[in-house]
């Protein structure tokens, strides 16, 4: 019988799954707690937008007063540079509808700092603060262990490990063309050895390309320039955007009314959504305007401002994006799950569950096995017997 043969029909018999079954058991016990805590708070900051949304959500409102408009952007821009000082990079979002606020936010002291505004009065209706707390502690132990740069580079390494558990676990899991269809579901009647023996075949099968999919985009974050250059080698991508404004000494900023209109007259045809300012007045202040679907990063188009003088720089539309770029952009929001709304959500809070669930049954197995038959024939094996069974 050939090797195809028997991998389609009689994989046990084969040297090859052996030795895969050796190297998934011993990873999966090595990695094991590293992925069931990795998977259990990326589970939890899947909702932490969500989480976030509902302190800040007291003050995405602002009555409409009758007959009253909207203060200019400069009286919004002047309270927020006298609230938060003149320094730091802050960004702006404007109000889309009548009943919507100023948000301005910037990151510093450790954490995001969210100031609103009522736009027809220019006073501060409240702010939010996220520095600490169990949320920040989540995201730095997911994002690096709180190692910085070692840490990242252990996620990296150990989302590689995790694929490796998948390919294997994938070449382990297939029992023939005639079984192939009893591994995918539980047969709840069982015996508790069998239900936690399907419990790990179905919930590697089915979460298979879902799972693949957190660790390969997981890995993005150790290697971005990796990935970048093996996605421009097939689909070509942008060069990064350098726009360096000519600083006249002594000459004023332009003020937030005019470099909007700047941006307005660039592209009238879409809304003027976010205002960056830089940290410095050196350097380009940036528009984002509404892009299709979401209003978000990777689907509004970009506009570069000149500080002092309002004229538009670039014009980084984003349908003009080569595909490449359309990738790149899309691995970040694969592996946080921050698009698609609460059912996408809900998805990638159970695959972070799955890491977790194939360890705890994995080890099950391999207690139930490996661990209690030796311990019972030592317990039982005369006393010169022990050593041996103990080594071996």
């Amino acid at each position: 019988m050939g090797f195809i043969k028997k991998a389609l029909d009689k994989p046990r018999t084969l040297f090859l799954r052996r030795a895969l079954f050796q190297i998934h058991l011993w990873a999966g016990i090595a990695i094991g707690i590293y992925a069931l805590l990795i998977g259990i708070s990326g589970s939890i900051l899947v909702f932490r937008e969500d989480l976030q949304e509902m302190r800040l959500h007291p003050y995405e409102t602002v009555t409409v007063p009758a007959g009253s408009a909207r203060q200019s952007p400069d009286a919004w821009l002047a309270v927020l540079r006298r609230e938060l000082g003149p320094r730091g990079q802050m960004t702006i979002e404007l109000p889309q509808k009548p009943e919507d606020p100023v948000h301005a936010f910037l990151f510093r002291e450790g954490g995001m700092h969210h100031y609103f505004l009522n736009p027809y009065t220019s006073e501060v209706m409240g702010q939010v603060s996220f520095k600490g707390g169990f949320l920040a502690f989540l995201h730095t132990f997911h994002g690096n262990l709180f190692l910085m740069r070692p840490g990242r580079l252990v996620n990296g390494y150990g989302a590689l490990l995790l694929l490796l558990l998948i390919v294997t676990g994938a070449f382990i899991w297939w029992p023939g063309r005639r079984l192939w269809r009893r591994r995918m579901g539980i047969d709840f009647s069982a015996s508790g050895k069998r239900i936690n023996w399907d419990l790990h075949n179905a919930t590697g099968f089915w979460s298979l390309s879902g799972f693949a999919l957190l660790c390969l985009t997981g890995a993005f974050f150790t290697w971005p320039q990796f990935f970048r250059d093996a996605i421009g080698k097939r689909w070509p991508l942008s060069p990064p955007a350098q726009v360096k404004p000519v600083i006249m000494a002594g000459a004023p900023a332009a003020s937030m009314e005019s470099i909007i209109a700047a941006a307005d007259k660039a592209l009238p045809e879409k809304p003027s959504w976010r205002v960056q300012y830089p940290p410095n007045n050196r350097e380009v202040v940036r528009v984002w305007k509404l892009g299709p679907g979401m209003p978000e990063h990777r689907t509004a188009t970009q506009i570069w401002v000149h500080p002092q003088t309002a004229e538009v720089l670039r014009v980084d539309r984003f349908e003009n994006r080569t595909t490449g770029d359309k990738i790149a952009g899309w691995i970040a929001p694969l592996h946080i799950g921050n698009f698609g709304g609460l059912p996408v959500r809900i998805v990638y809070a159970i695959l972070g569950v799955v890491p977790g669930l194939l360890f705890i049954t994995g080890f099950i197995m391999w207690w139930d096995r490996v661990v209690r038959k030796r311990w019972r024939s030592w317990k039982t094996a005369p006393n010169e017997e022990k050593e041996t069974i103990a080594a071996a």
